[in-house]
């Protein structure tokens, strides 16, 4: 990717994300009103922003990276070493983006296993949220949504296993508060 170009939230704001369906190690968005090209390389600055570099393959199908694989193996889990797959299919007027975990973070043992679930929900997180509502109903987030709709949510991502399950209580019991 060119280094002057940046993530610009509008790049996302044609898009509308229509469907969300949490797979084993990562998630499934499907965007309408794009097209591959655009979403991918928006998708591409925003990995970016974020400190990330396509180490292999492109903005359609690769895998980004941030932090140094050797370092984490000589210091552990001190250093940041994250890795995603992405994966965007055209789907009917949209796209389907495919993103999971590149690595697992054993490297790091229980804290760098921790940390990767971490990130890969704050990554998904972010994702999620660069779309514009499709009409008739705005897909749930961590911050929108009814209480039970997030529930809906949460106990998906603790299915998928991208939350632990202490993760998982703490957020129910703050959830079911709001009930």
């Amino acid at each position: 990717m060119p280094e002057n170009m940046k993530w610009q939230k509008e790049d996302f704001m044609s898009a509308k994300l229509v469907s969300t369906q949490y797979i084993s190690g990562g998630c499934e968005y499907v965007f309408e009103d794009t097209d591959v090209g655009t979403f991918s390389n928006s998708l591409c600055s925003l990995f970016a922003a974020e400190g990330y570099k396509l180490e292999t393959g492109s903005p359609v199908s690769g895998v980004y990276g941030k932090g140094s694989t050797a370092v984490r193996l000589l210091v552990g889990p001190l250093v940041q070493r994250y890795k995603f797959k992405v994966d965007v299919m055209p789907e009917g007027s949209g796209v389907r983006l495919r993103l999971t975990k590149g690595m697992s973070g054993a490297s790091g043992g229980l804290i760098g296993c921790f940390a990767m679930k971490k990130e890969l929900t704050c990554i998904l997180d972010r994702v999620r949220t660069l779309s514009v509502p499709s009409s008739g109903s705005a897909p749930a987030t961590s911050s929108g949504g009814s209480p039970a709709q997030r529930l809906k949510e949460l106990n998906e991502l603790k299915s998928a296993g991208i939350i632990t399950e202490e993760e998982y209580q703490t957020r129910r019991y703050r959830l079911v508060d709001q009930l």
